[in-house]
């Protein structure tokens, strides 16, 4: 069971289900494959405005992206500042099913709704085409990794 703030959680039927074939994800370096990825911190409280408007903290969040061009975009920058950010995990969503719970922030309601006080933050979810999984991605959903 994941803890999420009450005004997110009100919001739920915009929490379970992806128009997306694939999402992708650009590693972190502590990531691996072969052991699916993990939130941060599962039982965190920050909301998805403070996930996406703070990539430092540690949220019950997954940012993936449902534009294989904007996570690429986004490896060639954070390697910058992070070297080992090169590699893009391809995630099937047919194959996530009804395991996690998703928010999809291409949808301008759902950011609306979930990031209403900060224009930049809402502006960077669309930019990017974020797409935040909640809690866990199991080894089984992840179809393969890939360098950038």
């Amino acid at each position: 069971m994941f803890v999420i703030k009450t005004e997110d959680l009100k919001h739920k039927k915009y929490m379970d289900f992806i128009p997306y074939r694939r999402l992708y994800r650009v590693m972190r370096d502590d990531e691996n494959r072969m052991h699916g990825i993990q939130a941060k911190d599962p039982w965190s409280t920050h909301s998805v405005e403070e996930h996406v408007g703070n990539w430092k903290l540690w949220t019950m969040f997954i940012s993936t992206s449902a534009s294989k061009l904007k996570a690429e975009k986004f490896a060639k920058y954070a390697k910058d500042y992070h070297p080992g950010s090169k590699r893009i995990a391809v995630i099937d969503v047919a194959r996530l099913g009804n395991r996690v719970l998703y928010v999809d922030l291409t949808d301008k309601h759902v950011r609306d709704v979930l990031i209403p006080n900060n224009k930049h933050v809402n502006k960077w979810a669309d930019y990017q085409r974020e797409v935040l999984v909640i809690g866990y991605i199991p080894k089984q959903c992840i179809l393969e990794t890939y360098i950038i």
